[in-house]
């Protein structure tokens, strides 16, 4: 079977329409990757390239980023038991190589969506504690605070990750059909529990907020930039 990393798994569920809480599991999923390298995988969104403004160039070489990330991504099916980093190196590079497509201005309207996007939970990673100059018994508290959560949600990524994986790989159009036609099952019947834990999730960051001077908070919203606009509706 082939398996699914938590993180691009994570960033595929936000189909049709970006989740801020879909993408801060998969942020809180993928340690090893920093809010800006997660981040990168964002412009596979139309939204977002749209909202960046990439060029037809730069599409281009992003499209051909991805699709070199999927080969990998196979590539290393076959060696992920003996090499369990593997999948790590394929995320860190290829949001690298998205980052060196775009261009400063574009880094830092990258950065905006993306907090906009993981939303009040970004403050509990090291480098927006640090830019928003949290002290100790903020950030011990903040972390607290959203840990919690971040458990809840991490064991029901676990299972459907483990769900999805258990599913025969389709070797013809109707058995592929009928699997994505499983996945969306599989995923559409974890909806009541993503929910309740998404209620507690918002209560969880208004606690997090409340840690924050009125200073840090300014900051923070200063940090978010303009709100991010769907295509269309621009």
């Amino acid at each position: 079977m082939k398996r699914i990393s938590k993180h691009v798994l994570l960033c595929l569920l936000m189909v049709g329409a970006l989740a801020g809480s879909a993408f801060s599991q998969a942020i809180s999923t993928a340690p090893y990757l920093t809010i800006e390298m997660s981040g990168a995988f964002l412009v596979a969104d139309p939204t977002v390239k749209h909202d960046l403004g990439l060029t037809t160039e730069q599409s281009t070489r992003i499209a051909g980023i991805f699709a070199t990330y999927g080969e990998r991504q196979q590539a290393a099916s076959n060696t992920a038991s003996t090499d369990p980093k593997a999948y790590e190196r394929i995320d860190i590079d290829t949001a690298n190589s998205i980052l060196s497509v775009l261009t400063s201005a574009q880094k830092q309207r990258l950065s905006e969506v993306t907090l906009q996007l993981v939303g009040v939970s970004a403050i509990g990673s090291p480098e927006v504690a640090k830019r928003l100059g949290l002290t100790q018994d903020q950030k011990a508290k903040a972390q607290a605070i959203l840990l919690a959560v971040d458990k809840k949600e991490e064991d029901l990524d676990a299972e459907l990750a483990d769900s999805i994986q258990k599913l025969q790989e389709p070797n013809s159009e109707s058995q592929r059909v009928a699997y994505e036609k499983e996945k969306n099952r599989i995923a559409a019947a974890q909806k009541p529990k993503r929910d309740a834990i998404s209620k507690e999730r918002k209560q969880a960051e208004l606690r997090v907020l409340d840690l924050l001077s009125s200073g840090q908070r300014a900051k923070w919203e200063n940090m978010l930039g303009k709100p991010l606009r769907h295509k269309g509706a621009l």
